[in-house]
């Protein structure tokens, strides 16, 4: 697989065969704000979560994965410290 940046900042082009995957890189509240507004008038939301617990009793969210229609997104809930709106469009 082939990363290609198509500026210095994220989205990444990943190209898988002749299929091109676009998604963006969420890691501010501002970029939050912008993807759920996008969202908000999908029929659909699939996400995925990972956690991470081999340092501490109890797991820490550290991705979060989103797929809406032609949406693609990560979010780092390490560096958007409020994940708030998206639980709420989701509920």
């Amino acid at each position: 697989m082939e990363v290609l940046r198509e500026s210095a900042k994220i989205p990444e082009t990943f190209l898988l065969g002749s299929n091109r995957l676009m998604h963006q890189f969420i890691t501010t509240e501002d970029e939050l704000n912008e993807l759920c507004d996008s969202l908000s008038s999908a029929d659909t939301i699939a996400f995925d979560t990972e956690f991470i617990s081999e340092n501490t009793y109890r797991p820490q969210l550290c991705l979060i994965q989103i797929s809406a229609g032609s949406i693609q997104a990560i979010i780092d809930p390490l560096k958007v410290t409020d994940i708030q709106p998206f639980w709420k469009l989701i509920a």
